[in-house]
């Protein structure tokens, strides 16, 4: 199994599974310089590896509801002032800008299409195509971390009408494809 890590997906609790039944990250693999970070895109890893090599895994990710993402980017990087809505919001406009940076990245274009993709509100179902995939035993579900750090209001309160439309535009593909809503 290759698992394709999407930042702030939950991905890190997967990679817990995974090392704790025997699997490893890219990264472990090949070490520090090669060539492979944990959030690399499935286009990336299928270049380095080459496409035989690629095409010989099952591939699977987690992928977010947008707008919770957006959040938990927001969280994920260490601020010089206290977070909250209208410094999220300044944050967000900031990044509008250049749309080539996360959050506004749609997540299916990270991927290739022969990847398998679970949604981290569903992490169970993941767990259990692994078990039955991988031919393992129950996943302990103890491995599962929250990404949650300190007091944070639900994703909901950090948006105004205009950057919860701007995580829309930017991801209405995505929106569509997974039934997400705000």
């Amino acid at each position: 199994m290759l698992f394709i890590h999407i930042p702030k997906t939950g991905g890190h609790s997967v990679l817990e599974v995974m090392r704790a039944y025997g699997g490893c990250a890219l990264k472990d693999v090949f070490g520090p310089g090669g060539g492979f970070a944990y959030h690399q895109r499935g286009h990336s890893i299928r270049d380095r590896m080459g496409v035989e090599v690629y095409d010989s895994f099952k591939k699977v990710t987690l992928m977010r509801n947008p707008w919770a993402r957006a959040v938990g980017l927001y969280f994920g990087k260490p601020r010089k002032q206290q977070p909250s809505v209208s410094a999220f919001d300044k944050w967000l406009r900031h990044k509008w800008k250049d749309k080539r940076v996360d959050p506004l990245i749609p997540q299916s274009r990270m991927l290739t299409s022969d990847v398998i993709r679970f949604d981290l509100a569903r992490i169970e179902e993941l767990f259990h195509w692994m078990e039955v995939n991988l031919d393992i035993g129950p996943i302990n579900s103890l491995h599962v971390r929250s990404g949650i750090k300190g007091e944070r209001l639900p994703y909901r309160e950090y948006f105004t009408g205009k950057t919860r439309s701007m995580v829309a535009r930017a991801n209405r593909f995505d929106i569509k494809r997974h039934g997400w809503t705000f």
